[in-house]
């Protein structure tokens, strides 16, 4: 057996006995031959086609996201019709699947495909399953990417000389169905653990919310409740809260009026707090005792005013070691800061405010910048612990809060509006501490879950890069050479090109007559 580099196909020297280098042109019987992609709509009844997408993953997928209609229909003796068994390959994608092939198992005569893709055809099942194996190893990948015209940008694309060049090391036919059956059981199991995989997020997630949910029932710290004395209730908290908010926005008014250089004369200043917004009115569920409801405006203080965005070009010439946060997270560097200390973030606009794909409440600390898509507040003198607040707001649903679809909003009135179950100051960081330990355990298994798939993806490479240089199996010096197969192919193509082919449809004439068109 013979080792070689994991990129590169082997040399025709290096192949194992029996084995031929062969390019793809030699092997096929038909093709490459583009596809042909008519007007389509979302109303449209004529003849199915496949999407791109359909092949991307190396694998047929047929089904209402992967297929569609065109507005024509197609003649029943054109060429575009897919067979089972046609080879289809990917001419134009982003460069990581450029060249993605995949087996066309299908019904008969029903779907065409479009100039996007290739067909080839290949007569023996076994080749046709072994080389579109090898279409989809990391040397081919390699042999189309290093050919591709076009960037990144708009979509780099293939052509049939290159399809038909790629170099396939091809095994005697006895070999490919050995190399084929033992791939295909690899994969299937490497298939049923990506699966299994894949299923962990979504409970995860479920995980994450219902203890989220329990959390702010009480249900969570209810054992932890029944085992401590009688707390201060949330009610004579909320009253500190309150009290301390006043303290916090005289002490801020007293530094801004410091710092104009204008010292008040007499209190009347004061006058000029706003207290907070309250929850009359409003209807809330009961809640365990001890706890109360509060707005998020009586038990916060709100720093949106000193917020600054930076436009990007501007922040380009500004990098540095601060953070600049934006509606999600962390978004930019810069050289300087408008914030110094703890402080929560909340989304003010954007999709995820719907979506919920990332956190719309997270901790800022340190010196820090924030434009103006996220509200920046504050507890009163720390009362309630940030990170109380933080999962809370993650917990539940905002969507009555949130203005507009198009650019969801979540505006500092709306968001002062929020009602807020406060429990007792201990039982809140007892909260926060089996939130912390819940959300650090799920967040390790997605990273777990994480590696395994990229451990899978590295097995299934090395697995192909040995089969396709003879490592995967034992050779057996009785079967018969891929020379003689190769002969076999070339009879089977003249015999074929000597029989009239079936027309392309007479919509489709001017585009096979586009040389952009041809494979």
């Amino acid at each position: 057996m013979h080792h070689n580099q994991m990129s590169a196909p082997p040399s025709a020297e290096a192949l194992p006995i029996n084995w031929q280098q062969a390019e793809l042109a030699e092997i096929i019987i038909d093709g490459p031959t583009n596809g042909y992609s008519p007007v389509s709509s979302a109303s449209a009844t004529g003849t199915a086609t496949l999407k791109l997408s359909s092949t991307t993953t190396g694998e047929m997928i047929l089904n209402p996201d992967t297929t569609k209609r065109i507005h024509e229909t197609i003649p029943s003796d054109s060429n575009y019709w897919l067979r089972n068994g046609d080879l289809l390959i990917q001419r134009s994608n982003t460069l990581e699947y450029v060249g993605a092939a995949a087996i066309y198992d299908g019904p008969e005569n029903h779907y065409i495909y479009p100039d996007l893709m290739m067909r080839v055809r290949i007569s023996n099942p076994i080749t046709r399953r072994f080389v579109w194996r090898y279409i989809n190893s990391q040397q081919a990948k390699e042999h189309f990417r290093a050919r591709a015209t076009g960037t990144a940008g708009n979509m780099p694309k293939i052509n049939g000389p290159t399809v038909r060049a790629l170099p396939v090391p091809l095994p005697p036919l006895a070999e490919q169905q050995r190399i084929v059956a033992k791939l295909e059981a690899l994969l299937a199991r490497n298939r049923h653990a990506r699966e299994a995989l894949d299923a962990i997020p979504s409970l995860l997630e479920r995980l994450r919310q219902s203890t989220l949910d329990f959390a702010f029932c009480g249900d969570i710290t209810k054992s932890w409740r029944s085992g401590q004395p009688e707390a201060e209730p949330a009610n004579k908290l909320l009253e500190h809260i309150r009290a301390a908010r006043r303290r916090s926005w005289e002490e801020r008014q007293i530094k801004k009026m410091q710092c104009a250089g204008k010292l008040p004369k007499n209190d009347s200043w004061k006058a000029r707090y706003e207290p907070p917004l309250g929850l009359e009115g409003i209807s809330l569920p009961p809640l365990p005792r001890g706890w109360c409801w509060a707005s998020f405006d009586e038990v916060t203080l709100n720093f949106d005013g000193d917020r600054v965005p930076i436009k990007s070009e501007e922040r380009k010439s500004r990098q540095g070691e601060h953070p600049y946060y934006g509606a999600s997270g962390i978004i930019d560097s810069i050289d300087s800061h408008i914030f110094d200390g703890e402080f929560l973030l909340v989304a003010e606009d954007g999709a995820n405010l719907l979506s919920r794909s990332t956190p719309i409440a997270f901790l800022a600390s340190g010196q820090f910048w924030v434009n103006n898509h996220a509200h920046v507040v504050q507890t009163p003198e720390n009362i309630i612990p940030l990170k109380y607040l933080a999962h809370y707001l993650n917990s539940i649903d905002l969507s009555h809060f949130i203005t507009g679809s198009a650019q969801p909003k979540l505006t500092q009135n709306n968001l002062n509006k929020i009602p807020i179950a406060i429990a007792p100051q201990k039982e809140q960081i007892e909260i926060v501490n089996l939130l912390d330990e819940v959300l650090l355990k799920t967040e390790t298994i997605n990273q777990t879950v994480t590696n395994l798939r990229g451990q899978i993806a590295r097995f299934e490479r090395a697995a192909l890069a040995r089969a396709f240089c003879g490592d995967l199996v034992p050779q057996d010096p009785n079967d018969e050479p891929a020379s003689v197969l190769l002969e076999r192919i070339r009879a089977e193509r003249e015999a074929a090109a000597s029989t009239p082919k079936q027309r392309r449809s007479s919509k489709a004439t001017s585009h096979t007559n586009d040389p952009g068109n041809q494979a």
